[in-house]
């Protein structure tokens, strides 16, 4: 998502500064232009967009990503009430990095009593253990049809960082597609991804992402920055990069 805020830069249709990625909102906000290696991380170009143009992408992500998934808990209706309650506020939590404890909470309990006095909801516990389970098992099957209905030609977007509290590396893998002329962005996998951080390791991991999604039979191209071990492991396995 963050890519198209960025791009080369020409002069009399000549291309300049070939070795630099700039800034399209500084360039027409007529601000100091920025320039960023070819070798930047997308974190780095998403830090810069919240910062200087208050331009926060990883919400605008996460808003288009609800697009496919927005209606998964409705097409579950095999349960009671107390059982669909719980779903919701698993899900509600996860969206807004909230904790299960909520439900316990007077002010939680006052709203709901206020909106529903019949409402029934679980304890903390039941929705960790259970609802949550539940609320990424109806997702994930969800993601899973809906791929399949996906177009032919799919993109990959990979991106790694790393915690340096918990020296801890994760891995992120999305696919974006176009359906019905709607861009639709899926996460297939964010996890903790440990040392080596080799091509070789990202090449299993793109695979895992592709087999357990079904992908594999795709036509697929792939976007990110210019990680070295992202772009050998996109060598490996011939798919074709775009990219800094």
């Amino acid at each position: 998502m963050c890519w198209k805020y960025f791009g080369d830069l020409y002069f009399k249709k000549r291309h300049i500064l070939q070795k630099y990625k700039f800034c399209k909102l500084c360039l027409d906000e007529k601000t100091n232009l920025k320039s960023f290696g070819k070798s930047t991380s997308t974190t780095n170009y998403m830090n810069h967009l919240r910062a200087v143009h208050n331009l926060d992408v990883k919400s605008l992500n996460n808003l288009k990503s609800s697009t496919m998934t927005q209606n998964a808990l409705k097409s579950s209706t095999s349960c009671n009430n107390k059982q669909q309650n719980a779903r919701r506020v698993a899900e509600m939590c996860c969206w807004d990095l909230q904790p299960f404890k909520i439900v316990e909470r007077p002010g939680f309990k006052k709203l709901v009593s206020f909106l529903n006095p019949k409402a029934i909801f679980p304890t903390d516990r039941t929705i960790a253990t259970t609802a949550l389970n539940d609320v990424y098992n109806i997702y994930l099957d969800h993601v899973k049809t809906s791929l399949k209905e996906s177009p032919k030609n799919v993109t990959l977007v990979l991106d790694m960082w790393s915690d340096k509290h918990k020296h801890l590396s994760y891995i992120n893998i999305k696919v974006h597609f176009c359906q019905n002329f709607q861009m639709q962005i899926v996460t297939l996998k964010t996890e903790i991804f440990p040392r080596p951080h080799t091509g070789l390791a990202v090449v299993e991991k793109i695979e895992e992402a592709l087999c357990e999604f079904n992908l594999l039979e795709k036509n697929i191209c792939a976007v990110t920055d210019g990680g070295s071990n992202i772009v050998s492991a996109l060598k490996i396995k011939n798919i074709p990069r775009y990219g800094s």
